[in-house]
């Protein structure tokens, strides 16, 4: 999977992405019945919000946040389907039994894609503190636990 990052207040990247948009899938609407919900992946019970429409942008939160860190996403969503969703023990994501780390991270990231119907697409990634990592981790295609 191909992952690239961006400033989303101030880069071209973004602009660029924007001008050859990719509609969300019909089959986003089978999978959200709302433009949130707690939902299955990866075996884990994940908050994923979705909105907007246009090619993928994933905003990551830090440790301690939520999806609810990311304002922004509702002016991002007129150029780009905006997947905002809570890492496992975080927000309104329960905590497993199994044990958190970046690795997991990334896994849930494209399994979040794939549930959003992007799976295989480039996705623009957006990360704040820990969010960061996870999308470092993600583009270098090494997973640290």
């Amino acid at each position: 999977m191909l992952f690239r990052s961006a400033d989303p207040m101030a880069s071209a990247e973004l602009l660029r992405l924007s001008r050859g948009r990719r509609s969300a899938p019909a089959s986003l609407s089978a999978h959200l019945a709302m433009p949130s919900s707690l939902t299955t992946i990866n075996g884990r019970s994940l908050f994923v919000e979705v909105s907007g429409t246009g090619p993928p942008l994933v905003s990551l939160h830090g440790l301690g946040g939520s999806t609810n860190l990311f304002p922004i996403a509702e002016d991002l969503s007129t150029s780009f389907t905006v997947i905002r969703f809570d890492f496992e023990g975080a927000g309104k994501s329960p905590l497993s039994s199994d044990g958190l780390s970046v690795k997991k991270f990334v896994e849930d990231v494209k399994a979040v894609l794939s549930f959003a119907g992007f799976e295989g697409t480039p996705a623009v990634l957006f990360g704040h503190s820990l969010g960061a990592a996870v999308r470092s981790t993600s583009q270098s295609g090494k997973s640290r636990s």
